[in-house]
């Protein structure tokens, strides 16, 4: 951390005391609220939003044992109720508490 400043002459103990001062950040020997807080870090995982370019997959995609199956992992507005609907009507959810 030199911002290039040469380490000769009377600023010499002045560049090391700041190295020092703003050395590498430490984690706070007991991790309350706010030590967390401030060493918060957020990171958005690829491809969470949209779906999969391209059917192949990904580099790793033959390690991984994932079942291959048509039914979608999330339906979105009027799809999900009507999905839902035709689910009750076919499990007979409405006769299940009738007596």
């Amino acid at each position: 951390m030199h911002w290039g400043l040469c380490p000769r002459g009377p600023g010499a103990a002045a560049v090391a005391a700041a190295g020092s001062f703003w050395g590498p950040a430490r984690l706070p020997s007991r991790l309350g609220c706010l030590g967390m807080t401030r060493r918060l870090v957020v990171r958005s995982v690829a491809g969470a939003d949209s779906p999969q370019s391209s059917s192949k997959g990904g580099r790793y995609r033959d390690t991984v044992l994932l079942p291959q199956t048509s039914f979608p992992m999330k339906l979105l507005g009027r799809q999900q109720s009507d999905m839902e609907l035709e689910i009750q009507q076919k499990c007979g959810f409405s006769e299940l508490y009738s007596w």
